[in-house]
């Protein structure tokens, strides 16, 4: 396993503001120890604990502990990690799952399927325990309410081109008496879906061409027989089969164009997030060239 830190450029300067984020759902038992950690290692941090709709104690630790406290009334972590971004500010966000574990269960599948669709190398996407810069919290769109965060995170920072780092982490066990909240084949559903719609989104050629490939070549089956029964002397032609021939075919091409159509949209779309990115790089910048001169 592996924390991924998710970021074009980290700030290490002293002056940095830095946030750690610590989403939480009846983790009473351990989110103290996360937090008293993490306040040693980083004491100039502020750390804040976003409670999710707790029955425990886990406000109550976490207030004890010395953190900051928020609540998120919508259930579900990725709807927390929503809320996070948008109402903390700082410039270096340390985010990390309160029950001071890193799942693994179906990372190698996830992995599969997300490193061969989007041609990347990562070794981990399901860890919780990760840091980003500014720009990246501020300026990424996030939708996922669930477990399905963790991916959403990794495919949109891979396909935007932000720079992704991994450093090894240690696996560490579960207190007594503290339970998972993840549903192996719901959420697993959920993270496979989400990376096949982001797939489709972000890369929509690649997505409808492979489908219309398919259909094209699933319609030369019935075709051929529809063929070859033209060829016999005195055949009868089935023409629901030769209905259904053309019907695959022409959905294949259907599907071709409507890649074409998404991928130029897509590109276009690409174009304008880029331009958008430099007019507010160029804009911080002025402005941070304003306030040194002062």
């Amino acid at each position: 396993m592996s924390r991924t830190i998710t970021s074009e450029s980290v700030k290490t300067s002293s002056a940095a503001r830095i946030a750690v984020l610590i989403p939480c759902h009846n983790e009473e038992l351990t989110v103290a120890q996360v937090v008293n950690a993490f306040g040693n290692e980083l004491p100039q941090a502020r750390i804040y604990v976003f409670d999710n709709n707790s029955t425990d104690g886990t406000a109550e630790r976490a207030l004890a502990a010395g953190a900051t406290l928020m609540s998120e009334p919508r259930q579900g972590k990725g709807f927390v990690v929503q809320s996070m971004f948008r109402r903390v500010d700082a410039d270096v966000y340390v985010m990390v799952d309160g029950d001071g574990t890193y799942p693994g269960w179906a990372n190698r599948l996830v992995l599969a399927v997300l490193n061969s669709m989007f041609r990347a190398k990562l070794t981990d996407i399901l860890s919780g325990y990760r840091a980003f810069n500014r720009k990246f919290v501020k300026t990424l769109p996030v939708f996922g309410g669930g477990f399905e965060i963790e991916t959403e995170l990794t495919i949109k920072a891979v396909a935007r081109g932000y720079r992704i780092v991994e450093i090894p982490t240690a696996l560490t066990s579960r207190p007594a008496g503290s339970h998972s909240k993840i549903k192996f084949f719901r959420d697993g559903f959920l993270i496979l879906n989400t990376i096949l719609a982001l797939f489709r989104d972000y890369k929509p050629l690649t997505f409808f061409g492979t489908t219309g490939a398919v259909l094209l070549l699933l319609s030369l089956i019935p075709g051929v027989a529809v063929a070859l029964e033209f060829v016999k002397p005195h055949a009868l032609v089935r023409p629901l089969l030769a209905i259904f021939a053309v019907g695959i075919f022409l959905c294949g091409l259907l599907s071709i164009s409507v890649g074409l159509v998404l991928h130029s949209i897509a590109r276009r779309s690409q174009e304008f997030d880029y331009q958008i990115q430099v007019l507010s790089d160029e804009l911080r910048a002025r402005n941070f060239s304003a306030d040194h001169h002062e």
